[in-house]
């Protein structure tokens, strides 16, 4: 991607930091190397924390793995943008929703970052009106309580560095956000950490109405990604509900769940996908099929099979092995993380911890998972 996409629009606006955020995370970092002690031991004191630190963001940012779930995720959302085309007036909604920390921020926003770099990389990085070419357009409500439809018009108005949106209503910003996805040709649009909308029912009724009010004046797919957003296109008791909800009921979401270990098959791909993710640890000593061959099992039970919060497990175990001077990771930095309140609900109980390749090779072997009530080895 070309670093001269970050810079001003030939439109009077100043780009909101949230577009550069986006357009930053198209580029691809450059990766660290796993360090060797001898590396380590030449490194000054000042060079060794700028160095710990360094390691610290690779592990935060480790690039999504790409999991049975990711590649299903992948082929639908790819699916209906396509189906969207460029230049039609066909409208589409796909709604991502699932459990904490199953990755579904991470893995909509790969998916949605290739798509744009593929797009510019066929069409061009400025329009026919030579206007930058913003294929999709990112926004995240975040740590928004209880989030309006004001509150999505003036991110997706900043998002376009649409100036003075606290003076414009709803409509307004509409109407100018409009006019930016047609200049700049965006194509999809990219609402993330959409939470928990169906608090009350206004609040459900007013964003189905916005949301149905962007499909009718936007050419664009919508992609919507968070928790609890059922309850935004759920029907009341009596069956019923506004026509804006009804609407958007046409869409069947797409449900990201944790990884499914009933079969051999998919055994063999969560180990393969723990094993990859052991590669990425900046750690000069840690055994490299630690976590697959005598952690595999415990990382399940841990995190219920959910890739986002088994990632976060071993990141804030790694980070702890570095604040310890250690270049390994023990079960106990493991075991001692604290997980979060929201990533406890519904996670797998039944699993057994277990920490041997004996048993792991006998789970690989067995049509079964390895559950309480089997007998001690």
């Amino acid at each position: 991607m070309n670093k001269g996409r970050a810079v001003a629009l030939d439109s009077g606006y100043t780009l909101e930091p949230g577009f550069l955020r986006w357009q930053e995370s198209l580029e691809a970092p450059a990766a660290l190397q796993r360090p060797t002690r001898q590396f380590l031991d030449s490194l000054n004191d000042a060079e060794r924390s700028r160095y710990e630190d360094d390691r610290r963001t690779a592990h935060a940012t480790i690039p999504v793995i790409v999991t049975p779930q990711y590649e299903a995720l992948r082929d639908w959302l790819g699916g209906r943008i396509r189906k969207n085309g460029r230049f039609t007036t066909g409208k589409r909604l796909c709604f991502v929703i699932g459990e904490p920390f199953q990755g579904k921020s991470s893995s909509v926003t790969r998916i949605l970052q290739q798509f744009e770099l593929d797009d510019v990389r066929k069409y061009g990085t400025h329009t026919a009106r030579g206007l930058l070419r913003l294929s999709v357009a990112s926004i995240s409500l975040w740590r928004t309580e209880n989030p309006t439809s004001k509150n999505v018009a003036v991110a997706l108005a900043e998002y376009y560095g649409i100036p003075d949106v606290d003076r414009k209503t709803a409509l307004m910003l509409l109407r100018e956000v409009q006019s930016a996805v047609e200049r700049h040709e965006t194509m999809v649009i990219f609402v993330d950490e959409v939470h928990y909308f169906g608090r009350s029912a206004k609040a459900r009724e007013e964003l189905t109405s916005y949301f149905k009010s962007l499909m009718d004046h936007l050419h664009v797919t919508i992609v919507l990604a968070g928790i609890g957003i059922d309850q935004l296109i759920a029907e009341d008791t009596a069956g019923i509900g506004t026509r804006s909800q009804l609407s958007l009921r046409s869409y069947r979401p797409f449900r990201l769940g944790g990884f499914d270990t009933s079969t051999h098959e998919n055994r063999k791909k969560y180990l393969q996908f723990v094993g990859a993710l052991s590669n990425k640890l900046l750690l000069a000593d840690q055994p490299r099929e630690q976590l697959q061959l005598e952690w595999g099992l415990w990382l399940l039970g841990r995190s219920g099979g959910r890739t986002g919060l088994l990632v976060e497990i071993v990141v804030d175990a790694a980070d702890a092995a570095i604040h310890a001077g250690r270049e390994h990771l023990l079960l106990q930095d493991l075991d001692s993380v604290d997980l979060p309140r929201e990533a406890e609900r519904g996670r797998t109980v039944d699993l057994e911890r277990v920490t041997t390749k004996v048993e792991l090779s006998e789970w690989l072997r067995s049509g079964r998972l390895l559950t309480r009530s089997d007998p001690a080895r």
